[in-house]
């Protein structure tokens, strides 16, 4: 179709994250994925073979673990594993603590069709403990699809 090659990966079962750092979301799980061009068990990348624009999203819960709070979360999605080349969606939770939240990000990126390639990341922080991405589609999940122009 117009709108392929297209993937949509979630996780099977929540990730730790690291707090205060950046941390690769290991989507392991493919709801679809039209061409194969998703890596869900070592790089956890998106490596389009077919030129073009893409409109290219992720999002991620997640939750302090114990009796901490999230303070913020930044999701990324990172395009030729640099941080020059991305979007990003921030949600700052610090007037209003709570134990849980998501923050989507999205945007169109270019690709060559043969060695540009995607990755998601989540960058948390909460007040002790360790943050936790949570898992499925309503919760974490990273995707892309060409689009027709």
């Amino acid at each position: 179709g117009v709108n392929a090659p297209m993937f949509l990966a979630k996780l099977s079962s929540d990730q730790n994250l690291t707090n205060n750092a950046r941390t690769k979301i290991q989507a392991n799980t493919e709801v679809f994925d039209t061409a194969g061009n998703y890596d869900n068990s070592t790089n956890f990348r998106f490596t389009p073979t077919v030129a073009g624009k893409y409109y290219v999203f992720g999002q991620i819960e997640v939750y302090a673990v114990g009796q901490s709070n999230v303070q913020w979360l930044l999701t990324e999605v990172w395009k030729n594993g640099t941080s020059g080349s991305v979007f990003q969606g921030y949600t700052d939770f610090r007037t209003n603590y709570g134990d849980g939240g998501n923050a989507y990000a999205g945007g169109i990126f270019e690709f060559n069709g043969s060695s540009d390639y995607l990755e998601l990341y989540a960058y948390p922080s909460i007040t002790s403990g360790t943050p936790v991405a949570a898992a499925g589609t309503d919760g974490s999940y990273f995707g892309a699809y060409k689009l027709g122009v």
